[in-house]
């Protein structure tokens, strides 16, 4: 006999292990698929200057995903008078970020940075697309 009766048992006590992992690239596949059917934007729309300091707003959206998620990734930036949420007064109604920073060549540099890093991580932690 190829097998001892130590190495049969311990296949056979494998066995649901090997099954359970085998389904989990399914389940994936599924989340994936269905979180591929949202969509979501982010864009710098305005660009001034309130007490000393560069103030710039960002419109975003989402389709098939909660937008508020989006303020999340804006949190700790170093972000003065940071304000994320929805306003009707904003292009006919829209999500928004604003928020201050140094005027110049190194806060427009650190916005754009921040800007494109969170649209980044809000597509890479919903599986949306952007579009």
């Amino acid at each position: 006999m190829f097998f001892s009766k130590i190495s049969l048992i311990q296949a056979l006590a494998t066995l649901p292990l090997l099954i359970a992992g085998a389904a989990l690239p399914i389940n994936n596949t599924l989340e994936a698929k269905s979180k591929a059917n949202c969509v979501v934007n982010a864009r710098q729309r305005d660009l001034w200057v309130e007490n000393g300091l560069s103030r710039w707003r960002t419109v975003f959206s989402a389709e098939g995903t909660n937008p508020a998620a989006f303020c999340k990734y804006w949190e700790g930036d170093f972000w003065t008078n940071l304000q994320c949420g929805w306003s009707a007064n904003i292009d006919g109604g829209t999500w928004f970020v604003d928020g201050s920073g140094a005027r110049g060549p190194a806060g427009d540099a650190w916005y754009w940075f921040r800007l494109k890093a969170n649209r980044d991580n809000w597509i890479a932690d919903t599986g949306c697309r952007t579009g």
